[in-house]
């Protein structure tokens, strides 16, 4: 072969690290994430509402709410969920119940809530 010196090579003493080109997320798995942070958002919007329903200020000239309620102060999930801005947002039952579940003024009994503090007054 050649005469001429081999080229210089430098060996490093400790190991080249393996850098990996993976993604963090599993992007197959976006629309799924996107569902879940818009069924957040839409759970969040949903408490909110169903708690102002039944907050004092609304219940205060809120007949018609006062009117569905039982003897202990619950009122039917259907009856809720038939409210405009709610059929707006949802039509599951199942989805209203499992927001309300988060809710700090709202209590859930089978298909039914009431007001979780103070719901004597109202009935």
């Amino acid at each position: 072969m050649s005469n001429y010196p081999r080229p210089f090579s430098i060996t490093p003493w400790f190991p080249l690290p393996q850098f990996s080109y993976r993604p963090v997320f599993d992007l197959a798995h976006l629309p799924e994430l996107r569902r879940l942070a818009l069924d957040s958002n839409l759970s969040s919007f949903m408490v909110f509402q169903i708690d102002y329903y039944f907050s004092d200020e609304n219940l205060a000239k809120d007949y018609y709410l006062r009117s569905q309620m039982d003897n202990h102060g619950w009122v039917n999930i259907f009856i809720i969920a038939e409210f405009p801005r709610i059929k707006s947002m949802t039509n599951d039952i199942e989805f209203i119940l499992r927001s309300m579940r988060s809710s700090a003024t709202v209590e859930i009994q089978n298909h039914k809530l009431r007001k979780r503090y103070g719901w004597q007054r109202w009935i």
